[in-house]
Order: structure tokens, then sequence, then C-alpha cells
């Protein structure tokens, strides 16, 4: 769980430290906003737009928790059947 929460607000560097993923979040901010001169009078509110941002980033730990846990859910849940022995050729069954 930790590495969903750091994953979702802190991004690699080059150098392979981990910092702040300012990018991600301006343009999450700035979209959000910017999206209110085409959307209806009833949703183009700053408290509209401040939503969706959190929406945002909620949807990038979910994003974050998907990537983490998928491949150990999908190996529970998709088992292969291991196959039934097959006679040897000139074996009688």
């Amino acid at each position: 769980m930790k590495y969903i929460i750091k994953t979702t607000f802190l991004a690699p560097r080059r150098d392979g430290r981990w910092r702040l993923a300012y990018a991600r979040y301006a343009g999450n901010v700035g979209n959000n906003f910017l999206s209110n001169l085409w959307r209806m009078d009833s949703e183009n509110d700053p408290g509209n737009a401040a939503l969706r941002c959190v929406w945002g980033i909620t949807g990038r730990m979910g994003g974050n928790a998907f990537a983490e846990f998928w491949p150990d859910v999908k190996k529970i849940m998709f088992k292969k059947k291991p196959a039934s022995p097959q006679p040897a050729a000139g074996e009688r069954q």
C-alpha cells in the first residue's frame, strides 16, 4: 500500500531518486480548470473543478493499485488446471 501512495504523488527521476510529480499535478489541475470553459454552467465552477482534480488523483491511485496487485490476482484467479497425463504411444488404455 505504501508504494501505491508513494507512486501517486512521487515520480522517479533519471538518477533514481523519487521527487514530487509536480508536472502530473499541474496538468491535472490545469486540465480540470481549463475544461470549465466548455462545461455547462451547472458544473463549471471552481468547486467542481477541484472535485475533478481530487477524482484525478484518486483515479491515479486506483490505477497504481491495479498495476501493483493485478499480476498476483491474475495468478490466483486464472490458475491453469494440470493436464491429465496422456498414455504413451502403444500403451493400452
